[in-house]
């Protein structure tokens, strides 16, 4: 197993063909919110299950149940999104038949499974230069909308990186958003190298 030159990424040959593995985002500032809220998330599961299983009108404990399984579910979410962040990868591969993308942490998660011949345009995704952000009351920054100013303040603390897109069924699919361009450059052309991804529409 051997690391594409310059990237963050690892390069082998697995049983079902080129395997490429990425790391995923790390947004700290993200992973401290969650850790914290999921402080909270304990708290109130262990005081909606002791007034659930206390005696009080069926009704309240009714509508605790229901809190409790959405409050949940929502709390499986906010682990979820912090354990992928904080030691989650990407696992690409590159079978004779299909591009596989898993996102996944301690060995779980989802799997997508795309067959070649519906995939086209695969590319480093090459994003435009910051735009000047203002600084202050007074600052303006010329000709740049709403949404170039959250964009580019999201990119700042990593979120909505580069990465690598491609077209499926003529729906965009991104993938390698911890990648920097070059590093999604380096890892389009070992897929190019093994399969010949052909651009613009599907016949």
């Amino acid at each position: 197993m051997e690391g594409a030159p310059g990237t963050r990424a690892t390069v082998t040959d697995s049983p079902e063909g080129l395997e490429i593995v990425m790391p995923a985002p790390r947004i700290w500032l993200v992973v401290a919110f969650l850790g914290l809220w999921l402080v909270g998330w304990v708290t109130g599961e262990a005081f909606a299950v002791r007034q659930i299983l206390e005696p009080g009108p069926p009704a309240a404990r009714v509508f605790l149940a229901v809190w409790l399984a959405g409050w949940t579910v929502g709390g499986a979410a906010a682990a979820g999104i912090g354990a992928w962040m904080l030691v989650g990868h990407e696992r690409v591969r590159l079978r004779p038949d299909a591009l596989v993308v898993q996102r996944e942490a301690f060995g779980f998660g989802p799997r997508r499974v795309y067959p070649l011949e519906r995939i086209r345009d695969l590319r480093a995704v090459e994003l435009p230069p910051l735009p000047e952000l203002p600084l202050g009351p007074g600052d303006h920054a010329p000709d740049v909308s709403t949404a170039e100013t959250a964009g580019a303040a999201l990119r700042i603390v990593g979120i909505g990186g580069p990465g690598i897109t491609f077209r499926y069924d003529g729906r965009p699919v991104r993938f390698g958003l911890a990648l920097d361009p070059l590093e999604a450059r380096q890892v389009v052309a070992q897929l190019k190298g093994r399969h010949s991804f052909p651009e613009g529409r599907a016949a």
